[in-house]
């Protein structure tokens, strides 16, 4: 039952039309990472060179997005968290925020006091907050959705809550 009404509330804010416009910003940051790289010397470095600007490209597309009102609902705004800029998509239910990972099934990692360690125990905190759809949604009881993205070998983004371990 938890699950399925996470599942509903996320629907509300990331309908199709919204995760077209993700499709197309993750589309293009791919785009922009190959164009950005095709010169750049084979070296072990690579790799990492790709993920970090296929993360900033990513953030600036979907910025850019919601700037621009492609997005139904969704605005942008960026969190300063200890000194690091995160972008956060939030929508009437939800705030999204964006993931580099290297492969499908890794878990962002970070330390017990990072920014999604946090929201993590926000939404664990929040589920019986959000038992009544249409009630009035506070900043801090947002459903808090990481976009996965990336891939060593693979080019590949999906939507995911996590609550506490």
């Amino acid at each position: 039952m938890q699950n399925e009404h996470f599942v509903n509330l996320t629907k509300l804010d990331w309908t199709d039309h919204n995760l077209s416009i993700i499709k197309f910003c993750k589309e293009e940051a791919y785009k922009a990472v190959l164009a950005h790289t095709a010169d750049y010397p084979a070296t072990p470095h690579l790799p990492v060179v790709k993920g970090v600007l296929g993360w900033d490209r990513l953030d600036y597309f979907l910025d850019a997005a919601a700037k621009n009102n492609l997005f139904e609902g969704i605005t942008s705004r960026w969190v300063d968290f200890q000194g690091a800029p995160i972008l956060e998509l939030r929508g009437k239910y939800t705030s999204l925020t964006a993931c580099h990972v290297l492969s499908r099934d890794d878990k962002p990692r970070e330390s017990a006091y990072g920014y999604r360690k946090n929201n993590r125990a926000k939404n664990e905190k929040n589920q019986e907050l959000f038992k009544e759809i249409e009630a009035t949604v506070s900043e801090d009881e947002l459903l808090n959705i990481i976009l996965l993205h990336g891939g060593r070998n693979d080019n590949f983004a999906y939507l995911r809550i996590y609550l506490e371990d």
